[in-house]
């Protein structure tokens, strides 16, 4: 882990998350079930990033660093964003292939009439939107 200036706190904890992917990466590519992520991903590929900036390898699953930082951490469901005044909304499977950008507002969130729970959603039921 990278060395920690004192009074960087999120520099410490964008190491702890890299630190975890780096042992979770070990035990999904060890796992009984990497052949399953690979049906998606292609061979070579991460199955975990860190960064939401990494294009070369956009369906490996994401543990975000970049989120780590003041104000980084308020981000939950039902929460607005504070620049783009957008709700983080859960959203079922089914819902993804009509969702708008818009359909986030504070406004249209308020009208929504969506789960009020965070859906619990298995995995494979999003591989259609993976290609």
């Amino acid at each position: 882990m990278e060395q920690v200036s004192q009074g960087n706190i999120w520099s410490f904890e964008r190491g702890i998350i890299r630190f975890l992917r780096a042992r979770l990466e070990e035990r999904l590519q060890a796992g009984g079930h990497r052949a399953d992520f690979y049906r998606i991903l292609r061979e070579g590929d991460p199955i975990t990033i860190t960064n939401s900036a990494d294009r070369e390898h956009d369906r490996s699953l994401l543990l975000d660093e970049n989120i780590v930082h003041e104000m980084g951490s308020l981000r939950s469901p039902w929460s607005v964003h504070p620049q783009s005044n957008l709700v983080s909304l859960p959203l079922a499977p089914a819902e993804l292939a009509t969702f708008r950008r818009e359909d986030a507002s504070l406004d249209n969130a308020l009208k929504r009439r969506g789960p009020e729970s965070i859906p619990r959603n298995e995995a494979a039921l999003f591989l259609p939107w993976l290609g």
